[in-house]
């Protein structure tokens, strides 16, 4: 998988969003000097990482992400932001790391989000990247639905993009103007349907991405060009093959 969450930079070297530049580099220094002596770090934030998922490629390949600014929004939209009670609470439970557990996070990040603020928006986005990060070992028609759903309340909201940009303004040593937030908006989309396309990929299951169409009125483009350009070619051979059978036929029958 290639999806921003599943290899996300600040997944990587086990940090949240609100990690400054400073902790980023001592993190990666820290992560890469570890894996030299055979000894694999385990952080908090490792919600069903893979064994070994690190290496010292993909630390500094995250470092350079999260130096680079168009990267780094990328980065951060896509991974956890832990601002307050609510949120270290929902971790708290996270890091049992059993089914229950994360039906306690749930209930806390759900019970948080309902609420006319932007705060709200704000833990929807988190119980989005939890639905998803879940996904990847269960097959469950309750997240898939609640993640779409959260995804596309948010991201259709002028409030929470308003909110997000504050957040990402707080918490990231990096400057960033309003266009680049307002390009990222226009791709969105894109990069959320690359997830439940990668989903498909793995589980082997249309129903991520006919969901996803569902509800964003799109397939995205990796879905487009491995599951229905396939489909249009085959039907294109079969046209041409009855063409050719139409014309031996006509050639025959003269």
């Amino acid at each position: 998988m290639s999806n921003l969450i599943v290899n996300n930079a600040y997944r990587i070297l086990g940090l949240d969003g609100s990690a400054n530049q400073k902790d980023i580099l001592k993190r990666s220094k820290e992560i890469i000097n570890r894996l030299k002596i055979d000894d694999y770090p385990e952080y908090t934030l490792d919600i069903n990482l893979p064994k070994k998922f690190r290496t010292e490629e993909s630390v500094n390949d995250s470092l350079n992400r999260l130096q680079n600014m168009k990267n780094n929004l990328n980065e951060y939209f896509f991974w956890f932001n832990i601002s307050d009670t609510v949120d270290e609470n929902a971790f708290d439970y996270l890091q049992y790391g059993d089914a229950a557990s994360y039906d306690e996070a749930i209930q806390i990040w759900k019970n948080a989000s309902n609420t006319e603020n932007s705060t709200g928006l704000l833990y929807k986005k988190n119980l989005a990247l939890l639905y998803c990060l879940m996904l990847l070992n269960e097959e469950n028609d309750i997240y898939l639905k609640e993640s779409l759903s959260n995804w596309k309340e948010i991201i259709d909201s002028d409030k929470f993009w308003s909110a997000f940009e504050k957040s990402y303004a707080v918490n990231n040593d990096q400057t960033i103007n309003s266009d680049r937030i307002i390009d990222f908006r226009e791709n969105i989309v894109k990069y959320i349907s690359d997830i439940y396309h990668d989903l498909y990929l793995q589980h082997g299951n249309k129903k991520y991405v006919k969901d996803f169409q569902d509800i964003f009125g799109t397939l995205g483009d990796k879905t487009e060009e491995n599951l229905l350009k396939p489909i249009h070619q085959s039907i294109y051979d079969t046209i041409k093959k009855l063409e050719i059978l139409i014309q031996n036929h006509s050639t025959l029958s003269i």
